[in-house]
């Protein structure tokens, strides 16, 4: 299983936020009566499990006694997806030559 999930929020009305998820949001999210074991989560309610593991980190990150309730906080976004790995990689210089090439 999964222990870490990167995710992108996308809000209404702003720049995409990444955040981190892991073991603890998981646990809080199998601690709620709406939630179910994290292994089943993906099959049985992805969407929501997706989103509350973000809205959970980005709580913990922040105070909690600040951070709105998950129902307020999801009105306010669009997407949560997981974080696109391509994203990070970067394609080579093609007006670079090829170290290997310069002996």
């Amino acid at each position: 299983m999964q222990l870490r999930f990167d995710l992108v929020v996308d809000y209404e009305d702003g720049d995409p936020v990444e955040v981190t998820a892991g073991q603890r949001e998981m646990a809080q999210w199998e601690a709620e009566a709406f939630g179910c074991s994290a292994s089943l989560a993906m099959d049985q309610k992805a969407m929501t499990f997706m989103r509350y593991l973000a809205w959970a980190a980005l709580r913990r990150r922040h105070y909690p006694e600040k951070f709105p309730t998950f129902g307020k906080w999801s009105e306010t976004v669009l997407t949560v997806a997981p974080k696109d790995d391509e994203e990070d990689e970067q394609a080579p210089d093609p007006t670079r030559p090829d170290p290997s090439s310069e002996d």
